[in-house]
């Protein structure tokens, strides 16, 4: 595959300087692929609203492209050529550009071209994020239209059915079984509870042992690996799963 990029690289590698340009280039785009797919992997709602943004972009005629490492959107296939909009600036842009679904990318370019100077271009992670953090239930909704989006109501559900999921789950195969007590069914479930309160809110803490912390206050991180991190990782996974089909069925 890499052989393959070689030969369809245009211009040409005949040097060096093009052979180091080559790989930092194809470097820049696996890591931010790569950064994409954990992003999607590991926050269900992240991935819900990236197909919705996906769409967008195909639909109103924008395109991608990478620049310096980073996944942009931007309105035609063009180089950048100039500085292009930084997380703090972009995290400053005003509430209302991204709270009408269809008018999002358009109102933003339209920002950007008139009250700043930077480049034309979208960060599409940092985008989603945003929107994630704005205007979540906008984007989780498949109907068009401000009135049929979902209401928090409607995503505290979607949460409350992953828990109802996960804790059958955790029933079923430790604590009926006598591998974990009442009590570790308890925390679990606090745990769970607050997990996907973050994964609806922004995203999950990196250390998962410090939502065990809350509730096992003297739990030392060696038993917490030992006895609990295999079956948290693994209702962890079930219970994003279920988060993804109940926002699909949406």
């Amino acid at each position: 595959m890499f052989t393959d990029e070689v030969r369809k690289w245009s211009p040409p590698i005949k040097t060096e300087k093009d052979a180091l340009f080559f790989l930092n280039k194809v470097i820049s785009r696996r890591v931010e692929q790569h950064i994409s797919f954990l992003l999607r992997e590991s926050d269900p709602f992240f991935s819900r609203i990236l197909n919705s943004v996906n769409y967008l972009i195909h639909t109103q005629g924008f395109v991608k492209t990478n620049y310096i490492g980073k996944t942009y959107i931007v309105e035609t296939k063009i180089f950048i050529n100039s500085k292009v909009i930084g997380l703090n600036e972009f995290e400053s842009l005003p509430t209302e550009l991204f709270t009408e679904k269809k008018k999002i990318l358009i109102s933003i370019f339209h920002h950007i071209k008139s009250e700043t100077d930077f480049f034309p271009a979208i960060p599409l992670n940092e985008l989603i994020l945003r929107l994630k953090e704005i205007n979540l239930s906008g984007f989780l909704s498949n109907k068009d239209g401000s009135d049929n989006h979902l209401k928090k109501i409607e995503i505290d559900e979607i949460i409350r059915k992953g828990l109802i999921y996960t804790e059958k789950k955790l029933k079923e195969t430790y604590v009926s079984k006598g591998k974990l007590t009442e009590e570790e069914h308890v925390v679990f479930m606090g745990v769970l509870t607050d997990m996907a309160n973050d994964l609806r809110d922004g995203g999950l803490n990196p250390g998962l042992y410090e939502y065990f912390t809350k509730y096992f206050k003297l739990l030392t991180k060696e038993a917490y690996l030992n006895r609990y991190q295999n079956i948290l990782e693994y209702l962890l996974r079930l219970l994003k799963e279920k988060i993804a089909e109940e926002i699909s069925a949406n």
